[in-house]
């Protein structure tokens, strides 16, 4: 069906996206069709909300989801650990931060985060241990401190870090680009290809209006 005209729609002020990323061709379109709506792309899940927005009082960039809007917001490094590898594997020997620019799985920790998955017997393995991951460097520093007793560090661990399952970067702004999702990435004689990359190279076709990719 054609596109329904500017006339046709109600005036909207805000267009507001969140959880899984918007394709900019996206976002664009929507601001071209509704004159005078703002398309605020922001990140939240349940588990944590929020997570990071874009401000609404400056040029909005439509390929970030923003900057941290109260949590701590970190891209580990992928390889690091893998997605189904409990946190207690994780060692100092691999940096545990991505570098800027470099993708890896978005990290999230603070008061917005919830504090764990109810544990289930039946299951088997208790969800948080995968879940959740702390900095090994953190982890050694804590133990050094508590077993000298010496120091001003308190011999306490910080709150660890909720693993998203979503693939991202951050940018020198401490912007987050989101660029897909670790468990739906397609394995392709050995080359990772993000379903959302794909979303957006069809997206940008003019005879292209919906598609789903999987």
């Amino acid at each position: 069906p054609p596109p329904p005209s500017q006339a046709s729609l109600p005036p909207l002020r805000l267009i507001r996206n969140c959880s899984a990323a918007l394709p900019p061709s996206v976002g664009r379109r929507l601001q071209d069709t509704i004159t005078g709506a703002m398309v605020l792309t922001t990140y939240a899940m349940t588990e944590a909300l929020p997570i990071c927005s874009n401000a609404t009082n400056q040029e909005r960039d439509l390929s970030t989801v923003g900057a941290a809007a109260g949590p701590q917001v970190a891209v580990m490094r992928e390889n690091t650990l893998d997605f189904t590898t409990p946190s207690a594997a994780a060692t100092a020997a691999a940096p545990f931060f991505a570098l800027e620019g470099e993708e890896g799985e978005v990290i999230v920790r603070g008061a917005c985060v919830f504090e764990g998955y109810e544990a289930r017997s039946h299951l088997g393995i208790d969800p948080n241990v995968i879940s959740f991951v702390r900095e090994p460097a953190e982890v050694e520093k804590t133990a050094s401190e508590r077993a000298d007793g010496a120091g001003c560090g308190t011999g306490q661990l910080s709150a660890p870090w909720f693993r998203t399952g979503d693939r991202g970067r951050l940018d020198a702004r401490g912007h987050l680009t989101l660029t897909g999702r670790y468990k739906e990435v397609i394995n392709r004689a050995g080359e990772k290809i993000s379903p959302l990359e794909i979303e957006a190279a069809l997206s940008e076709m003019c005879a292209q209006g919906c598609a789903l990719e999987g």
